[in-house]
């Protein structure tokens, strides 16, 4: 069981084996889920000579926060993308030629335009590339990498 319900605090309680209100300066929506260098499940596996790695969406600030990894490959799912925060995942797409390095924002200008139809709506797109390059599969790709 979980923390909390939310998937940040959720994802830094099972890190961290703490209750969100013991790392988190102001436990509320959209805090961020604890402060780089708090001690996490793999600062011990490290300790123990494990190589550790992780994988996916993390919500650290930065992207790359130490958090006790070796490997982190990240995915920010950032709505306004600037050089500071783009993610391993953008990063990639862009070395596919899938994305557009002009582009500020995922929504404009790299990642398909919005129809009108889904403007209206608020509702899920379509992705727009072929399911390799969803972002689900390139996590499972580079944890594979990484386990190999």
């Amino acid at each position: 069981m979980f923390a909390s319900p939310a998937r940040a605090p959720a994802r830094a309680s099972a890190l961290t084996g703490l209750y969100p209100h013991r790392y988190a300066k102001s436990p509320g929506p959209g805090f961020p889920p604890f402060q780089e260098g708090c001690w996490t499940i793999a600062h011990a596996l490290r300790q123990a000579g494990y190589q550790t790695g992780l994988f996916g969406k993390t919500h650290f600030t930065p992207f790359h926060a130490n958090h006790g990894f070796d490997v982190m490959r990240t995915i920010g799912h950032m709505n306004m993308y600037t050089p500071e925060t783009i993610d391993d995942y953008l990063r990639w797409l862009l070395w596919q030629g899938k994305a557009d390095p002009r582009a500020t924002h995922l929504d404009g200008g790299g990642w398909g335009q919005r129809t009108e139809e889904f403007r209206k709506c608020h509702c899920a797109e379509p992705f727009p590339f072929e399911a390799k390059y969803h972002p689900t599969n390139w996590t499972a790709m580079e944890t594979i990498k990484f386990i190999e």
